[in-house]
């Protein structure tokens, strides 16, 4: 509806420009763009933003749908429960902060968020609170 919106908005505001015509039949100018090839153009673009709004909100909406199950992965692990570890999501690639108790309960988190369908990479940047 957003997109729609603003669609209507654009042309609404170039409309005059696109339908703007020379009243001095001997000055028409024939070499630049006619309305019709510009409202096409505007068209166009206007189809483009909102294709790429869409792939966006899409994108955003795997993401966090990726992140909600790494967390609860994690969260039902018995490894990784409790520990102060953030998921963060961006086009798939998981990015893992925060604190964990040991080595194993980091390592752990980074193999439990791999298995989670949809994620294509994990970047690890856990601290570790206990070197042992």
């Amino acid at each position: 509806m957003i997109i729609a919106a603003s669609a209507i908005a654009f042309f609404a505001a170039s409309a005059p420009f696109a339908f703007a015509q020379s009243t001095d039949s001997n000055n028409a100018n024939t070499s630049g763009p006619s309305a019709t090839s510009s409202l096409k153009g505007a068209g166009h673009s206007a189809e483009n933003t909102a294709s790429n709004t869409y792939d966006a909100a899409k994108t955003a909406v795997k993401d966090t749908t990726i992140t909600s199950r790494v967390k609860m992965a994690l969260h039902e692990d018995k490894v990784t429960h409790g520990a102060g570890i953030t998921v963060d999501t961006t086009a798939g690639v998981v990015t893992l902060s925060g604190t964990a108790p040991t080595k194993e309960a980091a390592h752990r988190a980074v193999a439990v968020a791999k298995k989670i369908r949809g994620v294509q990479s994990v970047k690890d940047a856990i601290t570790v609170t206990n070197r042992g």
